[in-house]
């Protein structure tokens, strides 16, 4: 029971910074936390399939882009040196 409980917490505290974080980052990236979120409370092919785990990374991966600064990913690979 002590482990439900951890990693409903943990998979709460997950929705949390993901959400603030796609929140303070602009509506692009809100709107795509905000559309997969009912997929991965409502089944549970997001976690405990191969496949939805890839989708989630991804996912999460998409967020963590987005959050980064644009000017920074754009650059060509010529001026990061």
């Amino acid at each position: 029971m002590a482990r439900v409980r951890l990693s409903v917490l943990l998979t709460v505290l997950l929705y949390l910074v993901l959400g603030w974080r796609a929140w303070r980052t602009g509506p692009l990236a809100f709107t795509i936390f905000a559309l997969y979120v009912p997929i991965t409370m409502l089944d549970h092919f997001a976690y405990s399939f191969p496949q939805g785990l890839a989708m989630t990374a991804v996912w999460i991966g998409v967020l963590d882009l987005a959050a980064t600064e644009r000017a920074s990913v754009r650059r060509p690979l010529s001026t990061l040196a």
